[in-house]
């Protein structure tokens, strides 16, 4: 009974000189009721800082072996997507990696090379479409008639390099790979572009005019003319002249319409007339009767051999 009594307090004063000895870094302090405090390797996928604990590897990074005091980090173009790992896997080529997983350049960017860990946004007048696009030449240069924004505040939600915008109607631009809405020039007047995208502008035709940046082109209204293609403005009829309809190409002298107009309506009188003498029965076409017959309206009348008269003494 004494021996155990004086057994117990030594265990007690043993375990505590244990537990507040330190473990060398890559072990980890083990403790239980029965046994004292011992030191042990850490596992693999683990580490021990030397502090008497052990800590499980996070994602991006790996311990491949036991006694590890830091995990390893994975390497450029590898991962390891959970805790506790052991090795890093490798990403495929085209693939960037941000330790934990592996994913593509997003629409916009590229992967400029193999070596290279990152990814690159797509130079100000070209774009990319694709996700996981490797080098710089799958940025495509914005083509004719498109520009591409810039956003006079970062970023923002809109990555612009992920495509071109149609320079709107009214406008043109000759250029490849422009940058800001500025590169689209409008329309000279005399001209119009009545849809997006275009390269150039197309003349107004006579009759009708444009101003700056026209997406169609107006008619000359009545008493105006323009006999040119590619006017920017209409000309009034001079004095005694008048334009017939709007979108005229020319002015007529007053006289010269009114002249027109009796000129048809006599045209019309005659043909008129023509028409009603035509309809009418022509002389000699009177119908003939038949021997024996008597004619249509003489009906009453006595034809043949007129009886002898006498004549009274």
């Amino acid at each position: 009974m004494k021996s155990s009594l004086i057994f117990a307090p030594a265990l007690l004063l043993l375990s505590i000189v244990a537990l507040s000895a330190a473990c060398p870094k890559g072990q980890y302090k083990s403790c239980t009721l029965k046994t004292p405090c011992v030191c042990k390797d850490c596992d693999e996928g683990s580490y021990c800082p030397g502090d008497n604990k052990t800590y499980t590897c996070q994602c991006g990074t790996f311990s491949p072996a036991k006694n590890a005091s830091e995990c390893t980090p994975c390497a450029d173009g590898e991962y390891s997507p959970k805790n506790g790992s052991t090795q890093c896997l490798a990403c495929a080529a085209v693939d960037l990696s941000d330790k934990c997983r592996c994913m593509n350049c997003s629409a916009g960017y590229v992967k400029a090379n193999l070596t290279n860990p990152g990814c690159e946004k797509c130079p100000a007048g070209t774009f990319s479409e694709d996700e996981g696009v490797l080098g710089m030449d799958g940025c495509v240069t914005c083509p004719q008639g498109t520009f591409q924004f810039i956003l006079p505040f970062g970023n923002l939600a809109v990555n612009t390099s992920q495509f071109c915008v149609d320079c709107p109607p009214g406008t043109f631009n000759e250029l490849r790979g422009s940058v800001g809405l500025q590169t689209c020039k409008f329309c000279p007047a005399g001209f119009f572009q009545g849809v997006p995208s275009s390269v150039n502008c197309s003349k107004c035709a006579a009759g009708t005019y444009s101003f700056n940046g026209s997406f169609e082109c107006e008619p000359c209204p009545r008493g105006y003319y323009s006999d040119i293609d590619g006017a920017y403005e209409c000309t009034m009829c001079p004095s005694g002249m008048v334009g017939l309809f709007a979108g005229s190409k020319a002015c007529f002298r007053l006289s010269t319409i009114l002249a027109f107009v009796a000129g048809v309506t006599l045209l019309i009188v005659a043909i008129i007339v023509v028409i009603v003498l035509m309809t009418r029965a022509k002389p000699g076409e009177a119908e003939v009767p038949k021997p024996g017959e008597v004619p249509k309206g003489k009906e009453g009348l006595s034809y043949g051999n007129v009886p002898e008269q006498k004549v009274p003494v």
